[in-house]
């Protein structure tokens, strides 16, 4: 989702639908993914997300 988000913010062509279509993709795989996972129910879904952030932060520092 944050490669998509940055993809799309980037994009200076003419036609950006395309991308806005991978990036509602990708968020509504990473929402069933976290809901699957039962950190929404844990959690609620601002902490999950946030924790998503956190963790996809740190892989892409390495």
């Amino acid at each position: 989702v944050f490669a998509a988000d940055r993809e799309l913010s980037a994009y200076t062509g003419a036609d950006p639908e395309p991308l806005r279509e991978t990036m509602r993709q990708a968020a509504a795989a990473k929402n069933h993914a976290l809901e699957a996972s039962g950190l929404v129910a844990e959690h609620g879904w601002n902490a999950a997300e946030q924790g998503l952030k956190q963790a996809a932060r740190a892989a892409e520092r390495g």
